[in-house]
């Protein structure tokens, strides 16, 4: 699997780097300067901005949670738990059923979230997607996670901010936060 195969990589990393150290202890021992110079420092340089950087990223990647990061009109930041909605959406932030072409045959809270722009609800020109996020906020008002990822009209923190979505949930949008690549 990608976890065995990752550490072999860091594992195979380090014995490469280990073994330049070990050249590094022959070079001091013999006082072998040249070899250290135009030798050594290359090696070093090269595994580890290359292999070291991998290595970096690799290890990033397992301590980030990339599944349970939203963001909320770019200045708060929601932890969406893996439980789908109950049937009067008290457990949010939540999941909606999966693959649901008519928001409106969502039971039963479906009826809650049919009259939310088409902007605000997980599918994109018509087609469903695996569950959508739903956040309610303090004033009860139910945000939708939003599939607007690259639309910079919808995702513009300046047209989407924390007092619009004091104000009524029309303005507010719920969307994944992509890794960076």
């Amino acid at each position: 699997n990608s976890f065995k195969m990752k550490f072999a990589i860091i594992a195979g990393v380090c014995q490469m780097v280990l073994g330049v150290f070990c050249k590094l202890m022959n070079t001091i021992y013999f006082k072998d300067s040249v070899t250290m110079l135009f030798v050594f420092v290359p090696e070093i340089v090269f595994i580890n901005s290359i292999f070291g950087y991998l290595c970096i990223l690799i290890l990033s990647k397992w301590t980030t949670n990339w599944d349970a990061t939203y963001v909320l009109n770019n200045n708060e930041v929601v932890s969406i738990p893996q439980v789908y909605c109950d049937d009067t959406l008290s457990n949010t932030p939540c999941w909606t059923a999966p693959f649901v072409g008519d928001r409106a045959l969502v039971n039963p809270y479906g009826s809650q979230l049919a009259d939310l722009p088409e902007h605000m609800w997980c599918m994109g020109k018509g087609v469903a997607t695996a569950g959508c996020a739903v956040f309610k906020t303090a004033a009860g008002q139910l945000i939708v996670e939003s599939n607007t990822y690259g639309n910079r009209t919808l995702m513009d923190p300046d047209h989407y901010s924390a007092s619009l979505c004091a104000k009524s949930a029309a303005g507010c949008v719920l969307w994944k936060q992509s890794p960076p690549s």
